[in-house]
């Protein structure tokens, strides 16, 4: 979900999807947004075989976005450069095991292995790996999600948002 754009790896997607079509048949990916690299996207997709499988839904509603995320078995973005990524959250708050990069925002929130997991960028061996553990076992994937869930839950709200910049706002006043 989001934009097409070269940092968001979806590249890396692509190759690692291309890498383990084989031992999972019947997956697919769902691409939700738009942007100036969804041709090239395209192609690749063409080009590693994996074309039939992909689905490009564009951009979507609120509601399509929220209906997908709780359709999905797994929600990966490896993004080269994300500040924090709100829709890493939005996946965890569903409960959905998150495959993000390290050296960024999103970082600070995921504990590898509890509440989501952590690759290097373009890292694609690790991408491979992350991607054929958590669709290989259901459990692992359950227990991550609730993690995700209640990290979201404790720490991430709105109500926790609009706290804190209550707070720094009495904050600047002072």
């Amino acid at each position: 979900m989001g934009n097409l754009i070269p940092i968001k790896g979806h590249e890396l997607l692509w190759r690692a999807f291309a890498a383990i079509r084989q031992q999972f048949p019947s997956l697919t990916c769902d691409i939700i947004g738009d942007g100036p690299e969804r041709s090239r996207l395209e192609a690749l997709a063409q080009q590693l075989e994996i074309s039939g499988r992909v689905r490009f839904l564009g951009r979507q509603s609120r509601v399509e976005v929220g209906a997908a995320m709780a359709r999905c078995t797994l929600f990966a973005l490896p993004s080269r450069y994300e500040a924090l990524g709100c829709v890493y959250l939005e996946a965890m708050a569903a409960e959905k095991a998150v495959i993000a990069c390290t050296g960024q925002g999103i970082e600070e929130i995921i504990q590898h292995g509890r509440n989501g997991w952590l690759i290097e960028p373009d890292n694609l061996p690790a991408m491979i790996d992350a991607t054929v553990q958590l669709l290989g076992n259901r459990e692992i994937r359950r227990r991550v999600g609730e993690e995700a869930r209640r990290t979201v839950l404790a720490r991430f709200t709105l109500a926790h948002q609009a706290d804190m910049l209550v707070r720094l706002y009495r904050g600047c006043m002072a």
